[in-house]
Order: structure tokens, then sequence, then C-alpha cells
């Protein structure tokens, strides 16, 4: 690892130890959303947060944390909505495990018809 991701990495543990409590709820919220396959992006989190709790989601630099590696796996990329992030690319994210799972259940309904 280099330093620039040394740095990047040294900072995301920082935001998700100021921001823990919504960072976990942040991640639930994810959780929720991708349950069944469904891609997932910080700004559906983001929304679905607010429609929950009733107030929006400021965890800065551990918005990055959201998504770990060991339960998210990267699926794409879209545009932001969000009229602030002005369209940038942001990630689509998939659970892991969840896409075989729904593979290995429609391949088992089409074989026994």
């Amino acid at each position: 690892m280099n330093v620039a991701e040394q740095l990047k990495m040294a900072g995301m543990e920082r935001a998700a130890k100021k921001y823990e409590a919504d960072l976990i709820r942040a991640q639930m919220v994810a959780e929720v959303l991708g349950h069944g396959g469904a891609l997932v992006t910080s700004d559906d989190v983001r929304s679905a947060f607010f429609d929950h709790y009733q107030r929006e989601l400021k965890i800065h630099n551990a918005m990055g944390s959201i998504f770990t590696k060991d339960k998210w796996e990267l699926a794409g990329f879209v545009r932001s909505k969000r009229p602030e992030s002005h369209a940038r690319m942001i990630r689509t994210w998939r659970m892991k495990g969840v896409q075989k799972a729904l593979d290995a259940t429609q391949e088992a309904v089409v074989q026994n018809g």
C-alpha cells in the first residue's frame, strides 16, 4: 500500500470513529436496501436514512466506510442524483453472496419448472 492509500485509510478510520453511531445506522440501512440483491448507492442510503430517522445523514468522510469490502462488492457506477454532487460518478454496490443465492434459486425454479 502506498503512502496515499495509507493516508486515505487513516482518514476513513478517524471519520468512522468520530461518526460511529450514525455510520452503524447507515450500514444497517444499506443492508436493508441491499437485501435481495438490489444495487445500492450512497445516494440511496442518504435518502432511506432521512426517511427512517427524519434527519440528514452527516458523516462526512465516513461515507466511504458504509460499504465495506467484506460485505459488499462493487457492481458499477452511476451519476449521483443529489444536486450538491453535480452529477459526479458514484459507485453502486451489491451485497456479497446475494447474487449467487439468487442465481441458484432461479436455476432451481427453471429446472423444477
